[in-house]
């Protein structure tokens, strides 16, 4: 439910209660679970081209997937019907920064972005049938950053705010790809021959200590 808009003058204060905001416990997007896209990025994914999801409701709305963002909703306000101003608080890796956009909901598999038309895209390895691979093209994304975040960690110069952002980023993306089950290098392996693959018995687990 919506707060009711309401302003109360009381001696020298002002009391502002929120116009229109959704309360804690409907903090969350009025749309199902789900990857919306472009047709013709849907029509990517159809055909396994896709490589990154734009926007991915998730959690039962409380949570947006973008890129390699993972947003929590924050404020909801309802601007009109079937149309909401939405803030999220995002977190890319190792950095946080707020994000808010426009959210028109046409219909339970169409929306606005600011504008732009997504839909609901259950083609390809978005389908039910397929979250196997789907969950394959994130690791994949994963491991693709890992290598540049290895490199930037590695190559850098110990002194430059770069090389330590680079590194941090690497730990936080080792820390995910470890629990999705992934292990760096086998015990009998030289580090050279070392590569991301799913856990096995003589895997070399991932411990912070």
């Amino acid at each position: 439910m919506f707060e009711k808009v309401s302003k109360v003058c009381w001696g020298p204060a002002l009391v502002l209660l929120t116009l229109g905001v959704a309360t804690a416990e409907d903090q969350r997007l009025p749309l199902a679970d789900g990857a919306y896209l472009s047709e013709e990025h849907c029509d990517m994914a159809e055909r396994n081209e896709l490589d990154m999801i734009g926007f991915q409701v998730e959690k039962n709305g409380r949570s947006v997937s973008m890129y390699e963002s993972t947003c929590l909703v924050a404020v909801i306000k309802s601007i009109r019907s079937r149309r909401y101003h939405v803030e999220m608080d995002c977190r890319e890796i190792v950095d946080f920064h707020q994000y808010q956009f426009f959210l028109d909901v046409i219909s339970s598999d169409h929306i606005r972005v600011d504008g732009e038309d997504l839909f609901l895209c259950t083609k390809g390895f978005l389908s039910s049938e397929n979250s196997d691979a789907r969950e394959e093209v994130e690791t994949n994304d994963l491991v693709e950053s890992w290598a540049d975040a290895e490199e930037g960690c590695r190559g850098g110069f110990g002194n430059d705010p770069e090389t330590y952002k680079a590194c941090e980023r690497r730990e936080e993306l080792v820390k995910k790809l470890s629990g999705m089950g992934m292990c760096y290098g086998k015990e009998w392996q030289s580090t050279s021959e070392f590569d991301w693959h799913k856990c096995e018995k003589s895997s070399i687990r991932y411990s912070s200590n």
